[in-house]
């Protein structure tokens, strides 16, 4: 499986980040403060099952102290489709 795409909502700057394509090579640049770790915090959720973290303190936590939930969607591409995952691909896509 190769990550295709990764959609943030609700996480620290992100409100929506629309998609953030991912290719063989990706980088991330930009300002600080900009949201390149929350990126990274987002796929440490997704691919290692963790649950953010929630604190009142906005620099301790995960959560935007005004965000009622988070979205994270993640697309991945499927080269070979084995008995485990095969009810969940589309298009080659998981």
């Amino acid at each position: 499986m190769r990550l295709k795409e990764l959609i943030i909502k609700g996480l620290k700057c992100y409100n929506d980040s629309g998609k953030i394509p991912f290719h063989n090579l990706t980088v991330f640049i930009g300002e600080n403060d900009a949201g390149k770790s929350t990126v990274f915090d987002a796929l440490d959720f997704l691919l290692n099952n963790k649950m953010p973290r929630y604190s009142e303190n906005e620099a301790e936590s995960d959560f935007r102290i005004d965000t009622d939930s988070i979205e994270l969607t993640a697309i991945f591409s499927v080269a070979n489709i084995n008995s485990d995952i095969e009810n969940f691909v589309v298009d080659n896509q998981f």
